[in-house]
């Protein structure tokens, strides 16, 4: 992989509330709140209707005039330190916003799931339209040695502004501006590979717009992390059946292929769980079920598909397409199932990272909604212009 610094266009301090999440993670009832602040990021990366991405470029001028947002006078790289707690404990973790090279393609970035032409057309007509990367793509960096890096480049680098995006993540921001720390994150990523947290509709559109435009374009401003990082999580994503189950056949038949076990409380490094009925199961598979599936471990997500959707409920494409809610939330996924809004839900596990890099390196694309990574960059941190 190839990196470097660029000048980015940053929040001055003038106004509040200035970020918010990644704009495909926000509902639009979020959006409605996030947009009543007229200098929120969502104007710039969620235009919608006729015009709109025009207004939203004209939007992004009109900030940078009045210097709501100001564009560093040199090459930098940005470094964002996130402070959580997880699980009880409280976590630490350093990433950095630079600008990657990702065309041509020379395979050294790698996906993890197959995208799709609608959100891929959406993102590139935004982006082209705005002339703007306005947030970040999510690679990670397999290995310690971008790790140590980071770390390393950390010490000389000047503090900028804090804030919470969410209220449980506090993001700190700093410039990494020593032409010697940058060469440093550099040399420790290339001729290695990286492997596509999010963004993977983003990628694909700016690729796009490069084929044709240049100027710029080969590059697409990412947010990366090192895969060694141990404040780096990747949960899976719980598939809410909003159909009505009924729990005695469901689970009847459930047996004949997994030992299950009635729990107390939903451990994500146990695999998956079944909550139906307001009673929660952790579930193993029957040895010939995992000779006759072998996807349960490079790929859990198609793996309840086959198993779970498809044999035991009964579902096709058609049902699970239209009747699977998917969330990484826990508490909303329990309570769709308590409130009768849902049928059951199926609960991912936490992956092991180690298993992930390896089944990503190797080239598998993961079926939809499989991971969820956490915290994510938060948007607003960097605006790249090609």
């Amino acid at each position: 992989m190839e990196i470097r610094g660029f000048r980015p266009f940053m929040y001055s301090g003038k106004v509040k509330n200035f970020w918010s999440p990644p704009f495909d993670t926000i509902s639009p009832e979020d959006e409605r709140k996030l947009k009543t602040n007229e200098y929120n990021i969502t104007h710039i990366t969620l235009p919608h209707g006729p015009g709109s991405i025009n207004a939203s470029a004209q939007t992004f001028r009109t900030w940078v005039k009045h210097d709501i947002l100001t564009q560093s006078d040199r090459e930098c790289i940005v470094l964002l330190r996130q402070k959580f707690t997880r699980n009880g404990k409280p976590r630490e973790r350093y990433g950095i916003i630079a600008l990657a090279r990702v065309y041509p393609d020379d395979g050294s970035i790698k996906p993890h799931e197959l995208t799709f032409e609608g959100p891929r057309k959406n993102r590139e007509e935004v982006m082209r339209g705005l002339g703007l990367i306005p947030e970040p793509i999510f690679l990670i960096s397999p290995g310690d040695a971008f790790m140590n890096a980071t770390i390393a480049s950390s010490r000389k680098a000047r503090k900028v502004y804090a804030f919470r995006q969410p209220e449980d993540v506090e993001n700190i921001i700093y410039l990494i501006e020593n032409d010697e720390d940058i060469k440093l994150l550099s040399d420790s990523v290339k001729g290695k590979i990286a492997i596509v947290a999010d963004g993977h509709h983003r990628l694909a559109a700016i690729k796009e717009i490069a084929a044709t435009d240049h100027g710029g374009w080969e590059y697409a401003m990412a947010y990366i992390a090192s895969s060694e990082d141990p404040a780096l999580f990747i949960s899976g994503i719980h598939r809410i059946v909003k159909a009505n189950i009924t729990a005695d056949s469901f689970l009847k038949s459930l047996k004949a292929l997994f030992d299950i076990q009635e729990a107390g409380s939903f451990d994500p490094e146990k695999g998956i769980s079944i909550y139906i009925n307001e009673k929660l199961y952790t579930i193993s598979p029957k040895h010939d079920l995992l000779v006759e599936h072998t996807e349960y471990i490079h790929d859990p997500g198609l793996f309840v598909k086959k198993t779970i959707l498809e044999k035991i409920i009964g579902l096709d494409a058609k049902q699970i397409e239209t009747g699977i809610v998917y969330s990484h939330d826990l508490d909303y996924a329990v309570n769709m199932v308590n409130e009768r809004k849902a049928g059951l839900v199926i609960l991912m596990p936490d992956w092991d990272k180690k298993v992930f890099t390896e089944v990503v390196s190797a080239g598998h694309l993961l079926s939809q909604k499989s991971t969820y990574f956490y915290p994510k960059p938060p948007s607003g941190i960097a605006i790249y212009r090609p």
